[in-house]
């Protein structure tokens, strides 16, 4: 099913759409809006919501800094953690993430996933990118001009999204 001209008026237009709110779609979502986009992020479920915890690796927290949400993860008192250790039988080995031979981060968090997506995605709607629980995106039109269709948790057909896409954006990004 394709646009018509009808259809246009109903029409809500962005730089990106994301599906999906997780710590990749809050990061992107976050760094698209730093960069000047604008940003729609649609998430089938309510925040916060039941995930398996996460163990972070240091790397991620440069990722979290250039989005702008290391302070908010900082503050939101993860269990700090500096490596690892891994057991198997009778052997065992440790991790110290600091004993390296490269720059970047040393340290990182042990974290509750419900907590923590939901202080990512805080952080990418406080700036700016626009955050819709409750939406599923039901399919996606991948034209010059891509288009989504969404629906919200009662069913209803939302207005049509669709994403600029003329060579220097991509469209819908799926994180």
């Amino acid at each position: 099913m394709h646009a018509n001209l009808s259809d246009i008026a109903q029409h809500e237009h962005v730089d990106v759409a994301i599906i999906g709110a997780g710590p990749s779609g809050a990061v992107a979502a976050a760094m698209l809006r730093r960069a000047g986009r604008n940003v729609l992020v649609l998430e089938r479920q309510h925040f916060p919501r039941f995930s398996i915890g996460e163990s972070l690796l240091p790397q991620s927290m440069a990722y979290l800094e250039q989005a702008g949400m290391l302070q908010a993860v900082v503050e939101a008192g993860f269990q700090y953690k500096n490596g690892a250790y891994f057991v198997h039988g009778d052997k065992n080995a440790a991790f110290d993430f600091r004993d390296k031979h490269s720059a970047g981060w040393g340290t990182t968090y042990q974290v509750e996933r419900a907590a923590f997506d939901n202080v990512l995605i805080q952080c990418a709607a406080q700036q700016g990118a626009e955050v819709r629980f409750g939406h599923t995106v039901r399919a996606m039109q991948p034209d010059d001009a891509p288009v989504l269709e969404v629906e919200d948790e009662a069913g209803n057909g939302d207005p049509r999204k669709e994403a600029r896409r003329d060579g220097h954006h991509r469209g819908f990004g799926r994180h």
